[in-house]
């Protein structure tokens, strides 16, 4: 049986692959605090704060990228916390070329909205990604 904590990231997870960044934003807290886990180095290794900036950001994903496939699996949750992997595959728009790896997620919710999502990448992958001379610019977000 599914806790409401699990229904909510699904739902914002849905809404984020039809790429409705206010449908997703609805799903959160105004003081959200977005974190992209990597190596300090790494250019996507970032920490949003606040609807606005982590809806820029978001924004500038969609500007970016087409969501072919988004398969969140392995959701497990724990009191107000959700974690999930997902496998995803997406279409860089300026280069046309597709990224295909996995995410991992721990999502934390306060009275039934997202506070806290922290991403972790896979580096290699992304590294090896951003190595495409075509695509160097769009996964800078800084």
């Amino acid at each position: 049986m599914r806790c409401d904590q699990e229904t909510i990231v699904e739902a914002t997870l849905g809404a984020w692959f039809r790429q409705d960044i206010a449908l997703t934003l609805a799903f959160c807290h105004d003081d959200i605090c977005y974190v992209i886990h990597g190596p300090p180095e790494e250019a996507f290794a970032r920490t949003y704060r606040g609807k606005a900036e982590v809806g820029a950001f978001l924004q500038s994903v969609v500007d970016a990228w087409e969501f072919i496939v988004m398969d969140p699996t392995g959701v497990i949750s724990s009191g107000n916390v959700v974690r999930e992997v997902t496998r995803f595959r997406s279409r860089h728009k300026p280069s046309g070329e597709i990224l295909e790896s996995v995410k991992r997620h721990i999502w934390t919710l306060d009275g039934g909205r997202i506070s806290r999502v922290d991403e972790f990448q896979d580096t290699p992958a992304m590294r090896a990604f951003l190595k495409l001379g075509e695509c160097r610019g769009g996964l800078q977000h800084r």
